[in-house]
């Protein structure tokens, strides 16, 4: 018996990550986060998520695409609350991916440079259907934010008990 294949053209360009919330007929976007995928410095197979980095201008990519994706999507998915879209951008231009119906990895780098609180939003969006007006533009770039995930190169035991233990507590 022959196991199901999935075919997908691939794109070249840079991996990015669009974040939305939504109230089931439209969205607003949070941000876009370049991704980093498969990076050798971090041990990351190839084409695997291995961190975010940003928030990236919007201005990166032909407005308004981003709004009227996500706006598409929440209308004719219903998607509520918080949303993402992964995709790569070359030119530009937007290539959308795969759609990730939830709060998505991206989410906490958009909130350490903005201090956005996105669970709010997603308790007003999505559990109570108010969409909040959408963000204004800040007066002055945030500060990039990046975070990354760095995968073992051999099996590792993490000790239960070390120094993190006092910062745990607190």
């Amino acid at each position: 018996r022959r196991s199901p294949v999935y075919g997908q053209q691939f794109i070249e360009g840079e991996p990015c990550s669009a974040v939305y919330v939504g109230d089931g007929r439209r969205a607003h976007l949070l941000g876009l986060t370049r991704q980093l995928v498969g990076e050798s410095w971090l041990h990351a197979a190839p084409f695997r998520y291995c961190g975010s980095i940003g928030p990236l201008s919007p201005g990166v990519v032909r407005p308004p695409v981003l709004d009227r994706l996500g706006s598409a999507l929440a209308s004719g998915c219903g998607l509520r609350g918080l949303f993402g879209v992964d995709g790569v951008l070359r030119d530009t231009v937007f290539w959308p991916v795969e759609i990730n119906p939830r709060y998505t990895a991206s989410v906490e780098v958009h909130e350490y440079a903005t201090g956005l609180t996105a669970l709010t939003w997603h308790r007003l969006a999505g559990a109570l259907g108010t969409l909040p007006p959408p963000l204004p533009p800040p007066d002055e770039a945030p500060p990039c934010v990046g975070k990354a995930i760095l995968f073992s190169r051999a099996p590792l035991t993490f000790p239960a008990d070390g120094p993190w233990l006092s910062v745990l507590r607190s």
